[in-house]
């Protein structure tokens, strides 16, 4: 079976399977996208030189990737990749690399890849630290850019960074321009690295851009409103801050929002993304038209436009 016109394929299961054999280079010339599942067999993997990201549970070796030198997109996931040599993984082209193992430590030590500017890691185990991960990882992504280390679930067993996970993270991505972390995380790199010096890690970024940080709750950790005050007193150029994922069990009122909102407007660019708003209304017979009628759709559509015109304020999004 001849597949010349084969771009993108995606299989699930729920039971195992060897490699379909039509997704070789001889069947499927131009494939350039491949998600496969655990229940897919790697034994007799083959793609074609055309294939430009791949998605895999959990290869048990590191014999698969080598061969696939024309990769821009790398999802790795399961409970481990096996043991690979420091340096063995030459991904020339490779722009994305995405982690989602029990041990990520080995397929980062492993890969070797000039051009990576996104890398996401998304813990399976909890107690896994950023210090255990990124140790003797300095100056081997040069080029990064956009760094993504977001935690999908907390438990009791859940690490919460230190000072030393934070200095490990930046050694290892010293040029990150934007960074998506919960919010929490992020805290650890607002406090100074000793005790007698005002530096923290989050000042070594130089080029930073961009923060998205996630799971908020009404307002946020005052050493993070310090650190952004500081940065501006010391004239350096304004962050773009997104805020989202709101993580209360109710959701925010107005006075809430302004209170957010006013706590650090002056010292970034604030985006406030997905928020949950409540908005209370009191309605009294004088407002009713001489009709009779309640203006309670009015009254709601004006408590709107106020809500987003204060979250768009910062971003200059046109709410029109």
């Amino acid at each position: 079976m001849m597949l010349p016109s084969l771009k993108h394929v995606s299989i699930y299961g729920t039971e195992m399977s060897d490699y379909p054999r039509f997704l070789d280079s001889q069947h499927a010339p131009t494939l350039e996208h491949l998600h496969l599942r655990e229940t897919v067999g790697l034994r007799n993997f083959s793609a074609a030189a055309s294939l430009k990201s791949l998605s895999l549970r959990c290869s048990p070796s590191g014999a698969l990737l080598p061969s696939i030198m024309s990769l821009r997109m790398l999802t790795m996931s399961g409970s481990s990749c096996g043991a690979l040599l420091p340096n063995a993984i030459h991904r020339p082209l490779l722009e994305s690399f995405t982690v989602m193992l029990d041990d990520p430590q080995s397929p980062l030590a492993a890969i070797v890849t000039p051009r990576l500017v996104y890398f996401s890691y998304i813990p399976r185990k909890l107690t896994v630290t950023w210090s255990q991960m990124f140790t003797d990882l300095e100056n081997k992504f040069l080029n990064f850019q956009h760094l993504c280390l977001l935690c999908r679930e907390t438990s009791p067993d859940t690490h919460h960074p230190g000072t030393e996970d934070a200095v490990a993270v930046y050694a290892a991505f010293p040029g990150a321009r934007h960074i998506e972390m919960d919010v929490f995380d992020f805290v650890v790199f607002c406090f100074p690295e000793e005790e007698d010096s005002p530096l923290c890690p989050a000042d070594r970024w130089s080029h930073l851009e961009h923060l998205s940080l996630e799971q908020v709750y009404y307002n946020v950790p005052n050493v993070f409103v310090k650190w952004l005050r500081a940065r501006k007193l010391e004239g350096r150029p304004a962050l773009q801050v997104t805020l989202s994922k709101f993580d209360n069990e109710g959701v925010l009122d107005g006075p809430e929002l302004i209170s957010l909102y006013n706590s650090l407007h002056e010292y970034c660019v604030l985006e406030l993304k997905d928020v949950p708003l409540t908005i209370n209304l009191t309605l009294r017979p004088s407002d009713s038209d001489v009709y009779g009628n309640s203006p309670i759709m009015d009254m709601v559509e004006r408590e709107i436009l106020i809500g987003t015109a204060l979250a768009c304020t910062r971003t200059g999004t046109n709410t029109d």
